[in-house]
């Protein structure tokens, strides 16, 4: 069992609450925040971390930034919106821990699409970010 500080629980329960929404969502699946030296990490993990049967995301707050490392969803879920839908529940969850931008790096060339449809512009690099 994982001890989480009272924050860290708030903060887990949130998400929870805000995953509920996904249609591949259930209770059982590990999901944890976790305070560090450089912010809050948030965790959700549907399976072992596979690139094709594995729906997870990891982001990370801090500050006023999310940093989101990478979202993945099952492969059998591709076109139904998932991977969207595990977005708009971090969005919700940062705004409301008070971040005001969001920053990631798309992991393949057709992606960069996606997330401009979802209000991102182009950033440093490779990264796109979002202002909330």
């Amino acid at each position: 069992m994982i001890v989480m500080t009272p924050e860290e629980e708030k903060i887990t329960t949130r998400m929870r609450e805000l995953l509920a929404s996904v249609p591949t969502y259930r209770p059982e699946y590990p999901c944890y925040a976790r305070r560090h030296a450089n912010g809050i990490s948030v965790a959700y993990r549907t399976t072992e971390l596979n690139p094709t049967t594995s729906t997870h995301f990891d982001f990370q707050m801090s500050g006023d930034v999310a940093y989101v490392l990478y979202i993945q969803r099952d492969e059998k879920d591709r076109d139904k919106r998932i991977g969207q839908a595990l977005y708009l529940a971090i969005e919700q969850l940062v705004r409301e821990q008070g971040c005001k931008r969001i920053e990631l790096t798309p992991s393949g060339s057709g992606k960069k699409g996606i997330w401009e449809s979802l209000g991102f512009q182009p950033g440093e690099g490779r990264s796109l970010q979002k202002m909330l």
